[in-house]
Formats: structure tokens, C-alpha cells, sequence
């Protein structure tokens, strides 16, 4: 099977979160869609809404035995039965019909085509198994697709992109990051792992070095004592003889050999005495090299763990310093972007509350489903100075979940659902002094995923309108 990418596909992709649950409150009670013409699938359906789209998942729902009968209108029955369906399904349960229900519901085959077909597309492309043009069309490539995917998880190949199979692509969708989160956890404890090792190898060899210099220096004293041994006992060995030979001579001048015998003798105890101090002297001497060896053995090995551990010291100390000081610039810069950012969002609040209703009402007709391509910057509302309360009453601190974008309400009118190129479907729910024309601030959760998104160009859809 082909390798799958660890992209994950957009939030729009997924399903719909706690965000589309917020696209209900701003929108209000019965909402009807403003785009008729629109695609089954392109809009977010929730309790409430009334439209054709409602119309037919309402008809699909029933056809699968999941509602007795509807019309227009996503009642709380449509809801608690889009919820079973997801639950059933494996997929995002929010009771919710957005893409991803839409797509499992209406089991796209070979011949159709549309918008659930383009989404289809792209999810079987985020995981390799789809390389080929995004053109909504389900012919024979996005088949085979489809059939590679079943086949991998155990199903029947039938090339139908049934609610099972849906259900097993947005669990492998997100699997995705997570696999590689642990295949670099695995590739960490490896490294640790070599290096300990190769510290454990450098010690043995260390101690086995200091062990054969030990053994060596031993046995040279060893040898140097055997020579002395031996050589004493071929001394007693002749003198033994000299003496069994001034024996026989004495018997042959018995006074002659009496005087000769006393010089020998005398002669003879000198030379022992002599020997037996050469021999006290070689021993003392021998003693003395072989404990100035060991000394100078264990100083030089005491020398070198010294070294060793005192490099080690340092090289911790220089590590433990500069991870410190990355940390503290670090923490620095974001609270001093997170500072700039909220004095700005304060000092337009007021400027942008006395435009707000004006540009609203003109351009509320005119932005709905026309997609616009914005300079966009991230915010958060976890900052000094911050309320964390948009513009339009959403608590962002309360809701730390919530998609919520800051726009000008002149370019999209404040309280929108809005599509966003890498974000998701979110609420047009604030303003900011900075957000001036065709420009966006997305909220994130923490300063460091808004610093991290810095400045990007993106497009933003107006999908409903207040």
C-alpha cells in the first residue's frame, strides 16, 4: 500500500467542532439559507435551519431508518439522529451535519461528482493515496482510491465511499500526527541509549588498561625475584663443593689444612654475609620500584577521572545556561508581542463599535458566498491587558475552543460564519483597531501557536451572513 502523508486536512475536512456550535448562537433561532444554489454538503446544517439541503439529509437520514419523516427544517429529532449516525459511523459526534457527515451520509460512488467529491479527494490525497487533479469528479483514479483504502482496513473493495469507509478515513486522517509524534519519541530514547553505551565502553576500556599495567608491573617483580633465588642456590652449591674439598685435603696435612681450613672459613662466612646482604638490598629495592609503580598508576587514573568529571561539570553548566537563556528571550518576545497586540485591539475597540452597525447593515447582502483573499496575523486572548471578550460578547477565555476571527465589519459583517484557508469554519465575532479592510485576525488558544502563524495570505469564504 502507498505511504501515507501525516498532513492532516483542514478543520473543514474533519467535521464541524465546538466552533460550528458557535455559528448557532450568532445565527439565531429558524435560520433559512441564503444560498439556495449552493451544493448538498458546502453548508453547515444545524437545529434550526431551513433550507432544501435540511431537506435532503433529512430524506437520507430516514431512508437509513434514523428518522421517521422530516421536511425543511433540522428539528432536535434531525439532530439526535445525525448524532447516532456519527456515533454509529466513528465519526466527529457534535450532532452537527457539516462535510464530513454530509460526505458519509450520501455514499459517493463512480459517476458522481460535485463539492463531497472534491473533499473525498483531497483526504484520500492527504494520505497518498489520491495524486491526481482535485476536480470533484469520482471517476476510475478515485475509485481505485477508494479500494485501496478499504482494502487496507479489512473491508470489501467495492470502491464506494460507504459511511464505514468515511468513518476509517477520518480516524486514519488523524492518526496521522500522532505516529509521528512517537516515531521521534522512539528515535530519542535510541540516541540516549548509543550514547550511554558508548560511555560505558570508554570506563571498561579505562579500567581494563589500569588492570594490565598492574599485572605487568607484578610480574616483572616476580622475575626479578626468581633470578635472585637461583642465583643464591648455585653459590651454596659451590661453596658446598669447595668445602668437600679442603676436607680431603686436611686429612692428607691435617695441620696444614687445620690452619688452610680456619682462613676458608673465615673467607667463607664473609662471603655469606655479603650475599645475604646483596640479596636483603635487591628485595628492599625490588619492593620499592613495585609500589612507586602502583602510586604512579592510581595518580595517573585519579588525574584522569578528575578531568573527566570536571569537563562533564562544565559542559552541563554551559548547556543548562544557554537553554535558560533561549528560554527567558524567548518568553520575553511573546509577552512583548502579546503586549503590543492587545494595546492596538484596545485602543480601535471604541473606533470600530461606531462603525460596526453602519457597515454592517451595507454590506451584509453583498459579502455572503464571495470568497476574498486577506492578509492575515493571529491574536490570543491569554494576555496582559487582554478581557478576553470579543467585540460581539463571545467569552474567550470561557470558551478556550471557539473558532473566531477579528475582520472589519465593513469588508464582512460581524456575527458571519466564515470559511478560513487553514483554520476552519469560524465566527466573524471581533474587531481590532489594526483589522482595517481586507484584513483577519485569527484567535488562537496560546501565544505561542499565534506567534508561531506570524503574517500569511489566505482566502476567507462568507458562507452566511446575520
Amino acid at each position: 500500500m502507498k505511504k501515507m502523508n501525516e498532513s492532516l486536512t483542514s478543520i473543514k475536512r474533519l467535521g464541524l467542532s465546538a466552533v460550528a456550535a458557535g455559528a448557532i448562537l450568532f445565527a439565531g433561532g429558524n435560520a433559512v439559507s441564503a444560498d439556495e444554489g449552493s451544493e448538498f454538503g458546502e453548508e453547515l446544517l444545524y437545529e434550526g435551519k431551513t433550507s432544501v439541503h435540511v431537506e435532503e439529509l433529512n430524506e437520507l437520514l430516514s431512508e437509513r431508518g434514523l428518522l421517521e419523516e422530516g421536511n425543511d427544517v433540522y428539528t432536535a429529532d434531525t439532530a439526535a439522529a445525525v448524532t447516532d449516525f456519527q456515533k454509529e459511523y466513528d465519526l466527529m459526534v457534535d450532532g452537527l451535519a457539516g462535510v464530513q457527515t454530509a460526505t458519509a451520509l450520501s455514499e459517493l460512488s463512480h459517476g458522481d461528482t460535485g463539492h463531497l467529491v472534491e473533499e473525498l479527494q483531497k483526504d484520500l490525497n492527504d494520505l497518498g493515496l489520491y495524486n491526481f487533479d482535485i476536480d470533484g469528479i469520482f471517476g476510475p483514479i478515485t475509485e481505485e482510491a477508494v479500494q485501496e483504502l478499504q482494502g487496507a482496513y479489512g473491508l470489501e473493495q467495492s470502491g464506494v465511499a460507504t459511511a464505514k469507509t468515511v468513518g476509517i478515513l477520518h480516524e486514519a486522517v488523524n492518526a496521522a500526527p500522532q505516529a509521528q509524534e512517537n516515531a521521534a519519541d522512539e528515535s530519542a530514547v535510541a540516541e540516549a541509549a548509543e550514547e550511554e553505551a558508548a560511555e560505558e565502553a570508554a570506563a571498561e576500556e579505562a579500567a581494563a588498561e589500569e588492570a594490565a599495567a598492574e599485572e605487568a608491573a607484578a610480574e616483572e617483580a616476580a622475575a626479578e625475584e626468581a633470578a635472585a633465588e637461583e642465583a643464591a642456590a648455585e653459590e651454596a652449591a659451590a661453596e658446598e663443593a669447595a668445602a668437600e674439598e679442603a676436607a680431603a685435603e686436611e686429612a692428607a696435612a691435617e695441620e696444614a689444612a687445620a690452619e688452610e681450613a680456619a682462613a676458608e672459613e673465615a673467607a667463607a662466612e664473609e662471603a655469606a654475609a655479603e650475599e645475604a646482604a646483596a640479596e636483603e638490598a635487591a628485595a628492599e629495592e625490588a619492593a620499592a620500584e613495585e609500589a612507586a609503580a602502583e602510586e604512579a598508576a592510581a595518580e595517573e587514573a585519579a588525574a584522569e577521572e578528575a578531568a573527566a568529571e570536571e569537563a562533564a561539570a562544565e559542559e552541563a553548566a554551559a548547556e543548562e545556561a544557554a537553554a535558560e537563556e533561549a528560554a527567558a528571550e524567548e518568553a520575553a518576545a511573546e509577552e512583548a508581542a502579546a503586549e503590543e497586540a492587545a494595546a492596538e485591539e484596545a485602543a480601535a475597540e471604541e473606533e470600530a463599535a461606531q462603525t460596526e452597525a453602519a457597515s454592517t447593515s451595507s454590506s451584509s447582502g453583498d459579502a455572503e458566498g464571495e470568497t476574498l483573499t486577506v492578509e492575515a496575523t493571529a491574536y490570543t486572548a491569554n494576555c496582559t491587558g487582554c478581557t478576553g471578550v470579543t467585540a460581539t460578547g463571545i467569552d474567550l477565555n470561557a470558551n478556550p475552543d471557539q473558532k473566531v476571527i477579528a475582520v472589519d465589519p465593513s469588508v464582512i459583517p460581524l456575527g458571519s460564519t466564515v470559511e478560513v484557508e487553514g483554520y476552519g469554519t469560524a465566527i466573524a465575532g471581533d474587531t481590532g483597531g489594526a483589522i482595517q479592510g481586507n484584513k483577519v485576525d485569527l484567535y488562537m488558544q496560546s501565544r505561542g501557536e499565534a506567534l508561531n502563524f506570524g503574517r500569511q495570505t489566505i482566502n476567507v469564504t462568507v458562507v452566511d451572513t446575520p
